[in-house]
Parts: C-alpha cells; sequence; structure tokens
C-alpha cells in the first residue's frame, strides 16, 4: 500500500540522515583533538624561541601542557563514552 511505501521512504531517509550524522560527528571529534594537538605544537615551539625569559619559557610549557592535556582528555572521553579510538596522528611532539 501507498502509506507504507511512504513510511518506509521516511524511516529510510531519516536513518540516512543520522548515519551522515555520525560521520560529520567522528570527524569534529577528531577535528578537536587535532586542533588542540596544533595548539600543543605552537607552545612547544614558543618556548623554544631564543631570548624568552625564563618566565616566558615556563609559561609557554604550561600552556603546551595544558593543550596536550585537553587532546588526551577527549582521546580518552570519546573512547570510552562514544568507542571511538582518535589515534594521535600527527607525528609530532
Amino acid at each position: 500500500s501507498t502509506v507504507y511505501k511512504v513510511n518506509y521512504l521516511r524511516a529510510q531517509a531519516r536513518w540516512q540522515r543520522w548515519a551522515e550524522e555520525l560521520i560529520l560527528v567522528k570527524r569534529e571529534m577528531e577535528w578537536q583533538v587535532n586542533w588542540f594537538e596544533n595548539r600543543k605544537r605552537s607552545w612547544l615551539k614558543r618556548s623554544t624561541r631564543g631570548g624568552l625569559s625564563r618566565g616566558g619559557r615556563a609559561y609557554a610549557l604550561k600552556e603546551a601542557n595544558r593543550w596536550g592535556a585537553f587532546a588526551e582528555r577527549s582521546r580518552r572521553y570519546f573512547a570510552d563514552n562514544a568507542d571511538i579510538k582518535i589515534e594521535n596522528n600527527c607525528g609530532r611532539a
């Protein structure tokens, strides 16, 4: 009957939207971790600049540690709560 076909097509479209949303959310999780890793690398690079005071270097290392902790915490959270494992694919410290 037409009613069943319409309901089937609606359900199929809804399933496809959810499947697409899942892909997008997984990518957003990866982007978040990559952003945190990028900020970590940026602060580590700043910590090695010449002419930086001890206090400036300490601050840069503190910030690098903070962003690295954000990345690691996000990885753990996504693995524990969303069953998604995000590797450290940056290949840098």
